[in-house]
Parts: structure tokens; sequence; C-alpha cells
């Protein structure tokens, strides 16, 4: 007896997901920011809208978004500075952080490229796992972010294309609006 063994490869651009019924992305627009000063801990988020266009595969249309760069330091040292590249026509795909609406499912997703992290091609590593962003939108305006990494190295990927487990990013904090 024959084993076939059926692989069902699925891609996906944005995979973390804040579950809300109406979307408000100007809401999110603005610099957000983290800080721990007794560890040296910063993130600093701007976002702008943006819109993309969905490949058929996904439905097609005009996707509205938001498109963002990010500072990111550890122990008071820059580890990633991003934020020259906000005032730049960017493109969702290779941007930074991008949260987008999709209108069939509700749903706003999340998705970042870990600047810290590379692997064998010097290719940088986008986090594509489920992860929650929780708003509160009672004065100081807050997002909780908790990223969970699940790490989903195939058999098939070549050992320089595979990156180090985990990120350099912050797992689970809360941003405040300050612009």
């Amino acid at each position: 007896m024959k084993k076939i063994l059926i692989l069902i490869i699925s891609t996906s651009f944005n995979v973390n997901f804040l579950f809300a019924q109406n979307i408000n992305l100007d809401w999110y627009v603005g610099t957000w920011k983290y800080e721990n000063t007794s560890t040296g801990e910063e993130l600093i988020i701007k976002l702008k809208r943006s819109q993309f266009i969905e490949l058929p595969i996904f439905g097609s249309g005009i996707v509205d978004c938001l498109v963002g760069v990010y500072r990111y330091k550890a122990n008071n040292q820059t580890i990633v500075d991003k934020l020259d590249l906000f005032n730049l026509d960017l493109e969702p795909y290779d941007c930074p952080i991008t949260l987008s609406s999709r209108k069939s499912t509700l749903l706003l997703s999340l998705s970042i490229i870990d600047y810290s992290i590379t692997n064998g091609r010097g290719k940088f590593k986008s986090i594509n796992v489920p992860s929650t962003v929780v708003y509160n939108s009672s004065s100081p305006k807050t997002i909780k972010w908790k990223l969970v990494i699940e790490e989903q190295e195939y058999f098939y990927y070549a050992q320089i294309d595979r990156f180090p487990e985990g990120t350099n990013l912050p797992i689970e904090i809360i941003l405040t609006k300050v612009e």
C-alpha cells in the first residue's frame, strides 16, 4: 500500500488578528509609544493610512490599511530605527508594519518585519503568526499588543533560508498614543 502525503501550502500577507465589528482605521493613525525606563526598553510606532490592491485569489479589490514604521531600543541602545522612512510612499507589502482590514471577515491584521533577525541569505524575519491587538479608546488611548511567536520551519526549507527562533521585539506591551 502506498502512502500519499498531501501538503497544502497557504500563504498570507497578514495573519495577526484583531476582531472587531466596525474598524475605524483613523483611530490608529498617529504615533504610539511603549517605554520601560528601568530596562531601557522603548518602542515607538508611527502609522498612517494607505491602500493596497488585493490579489484575485483573496477576492480582489482595494483594501484600506495602515502602514507604519518603528524604532525599538533595548538596554538604552537602538536595535532598529526605521522612523526616517515614514514620509516615503510606503508599499504595504514591503512596509515595516502593516495593519489592514478585510471587509469580508471584519478583521484587523498586523504584519511586522523584525529587522533585528536575518536568515542565512540576509533577509529579515517577517512575523506572520496569530497575535492580538486590543485597543482602549478612553483617555489615554492605548493599544495592548501581545505578540505570539510560533516557529514553522518546514522540512523543505534549506538551512540557509531558516530564521533563528523567536523575536527581539517586545512580546506583550501597552502602547500609548502620543501624537
